[in-house]
């Protein structure tokens, strides 16, 4: 548990350079591409159910492979270890989608455009968690990316990307 905190800590130090860093464009302003990031706070109500759809959404694949006599790793480690585990994987999968949707996104955006940001830091997150899921999962990885980058792009908000990412963290111990 200590790594998964002290990896978080790592994701909103690097988070908060970005944001202070932000003001600096690299590319003069008339030759910035046009995009739609810009964040919005506090998430509106639709932000949050988008969010929280997308996170059951994301709960499919682990679902099947459940129904399908795949074992879940949550109902061998017991509901007190998923008390204990549950804040910090929350913390790592809000401060990776601080980092990666609430920074990265919006500066990949303004040099090269919405679909190129959402597309590169989709395969950042993707790259992110093959020491946790392995390789086989970089599909849908990528896939659960883009999805995240397109709400991201369409809600303006990153309280809603991290919803998803929280939900579908903390349901996969139950259904993956």
């Amino acid at each position: 548990m200590a790594t998964g905190v002290a990896f978080a800590g790592c994701l909103v130090a690097a988070a908060w350079w970005g944001r202070a860093t932000a003001d600096r464009p690299r590319v003069p302003p008339a030759q910035r591409k046009p995009h739609s990031q810009q964040t919005q706070w506090p998430p509106s109500a639709g932000a949050l159910a988008l969010g929280l759809g997308l996170g059951v959404l994301l709960l499919l694949p682990g679902a099947w492979l459940a129904l399908h006599g795949y074992p879940t790793e949550g109902a061998r480690a017991g509901v007190l270890t998923f008390t204990a585990w549950a804040p910090a994987i929350t913390f790592v999968a809000s401060s990776e989608e601080v980092l990666l949707r609430g920074v990265l996104q919006p500066r990949l955006a303004r040099t090269h455009g919405d679909l190129t940001a959402i597309l590169a830091v989709a395969a950042v997150f993707a790259l992110m968690h093959i020491p946790l899921y392995g390789a086989v999962a970089l599909p849908l990885d990528l896939g659960t990316g883009i999805l995240i980058g397109v709400v991201r792009l369409r809600t303006g908000s990153v309280a809603s990307c991290a919803l998803a990412h929280a939900i579908a963290d903390l349901g996969e111990w139950w259904v993956a």
